[in-house]
């Protein structure tokens, strides 16, 4: 017999609760709107490992659906903690891809030598691509940001 779902719902969100707690030392995110150029945007806080872990939770037990309520609970549980894990891998995902962005960004300004008379006209355009790149919180967004900044750079180095 299947665990009651609403168990099932709540251990598998407690797993995600911990695992959030576990990822961030033990302080609680709340959610909030963020700004961005394209508007606002949620941000989920804890709430964000809490649904990964009631998803990971049902994954989990129907996997397993013959098991004993004692083994469902335990695989709640386990699958509701583990479903954190994808957002602290995504989390690191994305620090490599930002950080691989500020690479590519650093190495095109040690390429080639700026024109002076395009960097009197700009300069606070790079320093501004620059911020949003560290704050930019989607794949989407940094790809956007890396490239922005690359063909600034490329205005910059090319004779006119």
């Amino acid at each position: 017999m299947m665990l009651n779902i609403a168990l099932l719902l709540g251990l598998g969100a407690f797993g995600g609760l911990l695992n959030h707690l576990y990822f961030h030392n033990n302080l609680l995110l709340l959610p909030s709107l963020e700004s961005e150029e394209n508007g606002k945007i949620l941000n989920l806080g804890f709430l964000s490992e809490v649904f990964l872990g009631i998803g990971g939770a049902l994954a989990a037990v129907l996997l397993a659906e013959k098991a004993d309520v004692l083994r469902q609970a335990a695989l709640a549980l386990l699958g509701g903690f583990g479903g954190g894990g994808l957002l602290a891998q995504n989390a690191a995902n994305l620090e490599r891809q930002r950080a691989l962005a500020f690479k590519q960004i650093s190495e095109a300004l040690a390429s080639a030598p700026i024109k002076p008379h395009k960097l009197e006209n700009h300069p606070e355009q790079l320093t501004k691509l620059l911020k949003q790149l560290g704050h930019a919180n989607s794949r989407r967004g940094i790809n956007r940001l890396r490239r922005e900044a690359l063909l600034l750079l490329k205005d910059w180095f090319a004779d006119k």
